[in-house]
């Protein structure tokens, strides 16, 4: 495989996430269209603007619309890109120039189901963890918002588990694919290699459109980054708090603070009591992550988007005040301790400022929220799954040791010239484990002359031997 950098010529190759119509919108405009893209980065100056086409029964419009960058570096060879156009109402069709002539493509409207707050989760691979999962699940549905979660492969019994959970209104489960291009071979070009981290950009843009117009804030973290409200009893008032404590914000920024805490091993001794009460901040922060208005931000990157409103600004939130605690260090043990009266635990960020006497959560809360896991875990279906959920997280091992090796011994000891582009398919995932992995029907073309367009239809879960990257 071929590393050194040959920019692309005409035509570029381009894939198509996502693409939502707007009949309303405060941001966009009415009947507005945004798509997701991922492409060459040397394509969003060379080709600018794309071409748009829409009908409905009357009439048809042309649009052009201008690229832009979700993605504020070049790391990658491939980055997340967003278009918007005004279109017209009740389209029924929706096509795109690729220079010679017009591809159909798909679109669909937004979520309409109101939402206060909604959490957009990263994409998950491999993923075993069903201890954060649960942790997230009932923390989120204690203090108000729903969580939305990309997944590209997660073990059997764990996506089985949190299937229940979907069905119960806790969560959305929407499968993330791998971009894959049919006129060209991997052996000559893995675009999957070329974007970073599983296009998480994209991803969280994604989930930020789908909500758009019917979450009042929308969060953007990892699973194992779980913000407790601190100012108020939901996220709702502690975001509306936040927002309105200067003028024009468009987003809000929470640092992140490493915590260790404990978990049972086995599926039969696990208790969300046990976890909540032995939470220690280690007193290291982390990179933050965002929490934004919708009406002010369209697309955004891992951590920040890349342009805000002019006049807007983002409001960073003091870690005294509070902080994202991130479950770094989850120590699984066989022995618990069963804590009926566990206390509280302390919040202790990073911070020389001073703290409120409050802990990360009271005994009440931390309560109900065993009391919530407990109603879930009585009902048959999750009583037939929950012994049969992973003790041994053999992806976890694989992934974390290649993320060291490829990017993150790099990243911490400021050798960053020698990161290549960061993300799951440069490791190896073990086979032999019952996975469910995302699928599509894909659909490419090759004789645009300007473009040439991928896109997939009908994304869904397919259980198979081993889980992909």
């Amino acid at each position: 495989m071929a590393e050194e950098y040959k920019p692309p010529e005409e035509p570029y190759e381009m894939f198509l996430l996502s693409a939502y119509y707007y009949r309303k919108s405060k941001s966009l405009g009415d009947n507005s269209i945004a798509l997701v893209l991922t492409g060459d980065f040397a394509s969003v100056k060379a080709l600018e603007k794309l071409q748009l086409v829409a009908w409905n029964n009357d009439t048809n419009v042309v649009a052009n619309a201008e690229i832009q960058r979700i993605t504020p570096h070049n790391v990658c060879r491939w980055i997340s890109m967003f278009v918007t156009a005004p279109l017209l109402p009740d389209p029924n069709k929706l096509a795109l120039s690729v220079g010679n002539k017009l591809v159909a493509i798909p679109f669909r409207e937004p979520v309409a189901k109101r939402h206060e707050v909604v959490t957009c989760i990263a994409p998950l691979f491999g993923n075993e963890q069903w201890q954060q999962a649960l942790f997230a699940a009932h923390v989120y549905k204690k203090f108000g918002t729903h969580m939305h979660l990309y997944v590209r492969s997660m073990v059997s019994p764990v996506f089985e588990l949190l299937k229940i959970y979907e069905s119960e209104g806790y969560l959305t489960i929407q499968p993330w694919l791998r971009i894959s291009l049919l006129t060209i071979s991997e052996l000559d070009f893995n675009p999957n290699v070329n974007v970073e981290f599983r296009n998480q950009a994209a991803a969280q843009t994604d989930c930020l459109l789908q909500y758009k117009e019917s979450a009042s804030y929308i969060a953007f973290v990892d699973l194992d980054d779980v913000l407790i409200p601190r100012l108020a009893g939901s996220y709702l008032e502690e975001f509306a708090h936040l927002f309105h404590s200067m003028p024009n914000v468009a987003y809000i920024h929470y640092t992140k603070e490493n915590t260790k805490l404990v978990a049972a091993k086995r599926p039969s001794d696990f208790s969300l009591k046990e976890m909540l009460t032995s939470i220690q901040f280690e007193r290291v922060s982390e990179t933050g992550k965002l929490v934004a208005d919708p009406r002010h931000v369209n697309s955004t990157w891992i951590h920040f988007p890349v342009s805000i409103p002019e006049g807007m600004e983002r409001y960073i939130v003091p870690n005294n005040v509070n902080a994202i605690t991130h479950l770094k260090h989850m120590k699984l043990v066989t022995t618990t301790t069963k804590t009926l009266n566990g206390s509280p635990p302390a919040f202790k960020p990073n911070t020389y400022d001073f703290l409120s006497q409050g802990p990360l959560l009271s005994a009440k809360n931390i309560n109900e929220i065993q009391k919530d896991f407990e109603r879930m875990t009585s009902k048959p279906e999750v009583t037939r799954i929950f012994p049969k959920l992973p003790t041994n997280f053999i992806y976890l091992k694989a992934i974390a040791q290649c993320f060291e090796d490829t990017y993150y011994k790099y990243h911490y000891s400021g050798r960053t010239d020698e990161i290549k582009c960061p993300g799951p398919d440069r490791c190896v995932f073990p086979r032999g484990i019952p996975c469910y992995n995302s699928a599509a029907e894909y659909h490419s073309i090759n004789d645009g002359s300007h473009v040439n367009l991928h896109f997939a239809t009908n994304p869904s879960f397919k259980e198979e031997d081993g889980c992909r990257p």
